[in-house]
């Protein structure tokens, strides 16, 4: 598993636009929302055309989750999409809304290793955007925030590594120190 780290604004989508992936199938991103739109962003605007199979996004029936995916959507090339989100009604809304033969909807919450790891197999990337995002929910719910963003982000990288996902991209979010919305 390689790991990358942004350190500028625009780095991820440099990431996305120039990397070399010879030899991976698919992307993960794991970050907030500005991250998100950078890497789409990046391989979308490839000079090479080359496309990358996403393998999972955690949080994907989310507002970001649901707008990477109808981007994605517009690469050719890609094999499959898993839908992971502990929210069956959400997956139920986003299949009536986004029709594709290549998305699959996998139930788990990003607290249960195990179900990740199981959800990662054969998985080339992943794109970790699942979190709890609203500050006062947080600060009424700090240890329930701390188990998915914290512990939660921990499972991921372990099952990425376990079940031998190439690529992993993180997102965070400005609202634990900011919040913008």
């Amino acid at each position: 598993i390689t790991v990358l780290h942004t350190e500028y604004a625009g780095h991820a989508f440099d990431f996305a636009n120039t990397l070399d992936f010879v030899g991976y199938d698919g992307l993960c991103a794991i970050g907030g929302d500005g991250t998100m739109y950078e890497v789409i962003n990046g391989m979308l605007k490839r000079d090479d055309k080359h496309k990358i199979p996403i393998g999972l996004i955690t949080g994907g029936t989310g507002t970001f989750g649901q707008v990477m995916v109808k981007s994605l959507l517009k690469i050719k090339g890609i094999k499959k999409i898993i839908i992971y989100s502990r929210d069956e009604f959400k997956q139920q809304q986003m299949r009536k809304k986004i029709d594709s033969k290549i998305l699959r909807y996998f139930i788990g919450d990003i607290r249960d290793q195990q179900r990740l790891h199981r959800a990662m197999e054969g998985v080339d990337i992943v794109v970790h955007a699942a979190a709890l995002k609203h500050v006062p929910s947080a600060e009424y719910n700090p240890f329930e925030c701390v188990q998915t963003n914290i512990m939660g982000a921990q499972n991921v990288v372990t099952a990425a590594i376990s079940a031998g996902v190439k690529k992993v991209i993180a997102l965070s979010t400005d609202k634990a120190c900011s919040p913008l919305k």
